[in-house]
């Protein structure tokens, strides 16, 4: 499928083409931001033997068609994990990367984590928000690694006879010193 923007003369302006393949597993697209036919930015989608999905999009440098940067994302068959890894400038190495996993419990409770990375494996920061199964009480806790700093956040309603609620929340931050 090809879908375009043309201005009042008929000049391109972009282009857009999308290409599926016959058992729908897999997709790619192919984008023509500045209307010059030089692709600016490509993204290729399959679905993986266990069920995930993996997206691969790339940009590149305009003037010379040359790799800019590029991001991999793969979200889990049930959509409850997301792992995203970025190269910021082309180069094959992992510059960034991020997790998101929900973990459901069997009382109806969830915990999801949220991880970002420096490279592939230096985790800079973490974000864990915990609910419990009747959705009433979240707990969510920040970490700045390597900072020393962790914040937290505490959130709990209570149905009152009436039917009316009270939510009460409170915070707290720990900042480490060295020793």
């Amino acid at each position: 499928m090809t879908s375009e923007t043309r201005n009042a003369d008929n000049g391109l302006i972009s282009r857009s083409v999308v290409t599926r393949s016959g058992d729908g597993l897999s997709a790619a697209k192919a984008v023509d931001l500045d209307g010059d036919a030089d692709v600016d930015v490509s993204a290729n989608t399959v679905t993986l033997a266990n069920g995930s999905v993996q997206t691969t999009t790339s940009t590149y440098v305009a003037a010379t068609g040359t790799l800019q940067s590029t991001s991999t994302a793969v979200v889990s068959g049930n959509g409850l994990s997301t792992t995203i890894d970025s190269d910021l400038n082309g180069d094959g190495t992992i510059d960034r990367r991020s997790t998101d996993v929900t973990i459901l419990n069997a009382d109806g409770s969830g915990t999801r984590t949220v991880t970002t990375y420096k490279g592939p494996s230096t985790v800079e920061g973490k974000t864990t928000t915990t609910t419990s199964g009747d959705g009433l009480t979240i707990l969510t806790v920040w970490e700045a690694l390597g900072q020393g700093v962790t914040r937290s956040r505490t959130e709990t309603v209570v149905v009152n006879a009436d039917g009316s609620t009270t939510k009460t929340v409170s915070e707290s931050e720990c900042i480490r010193t060295a020793q």
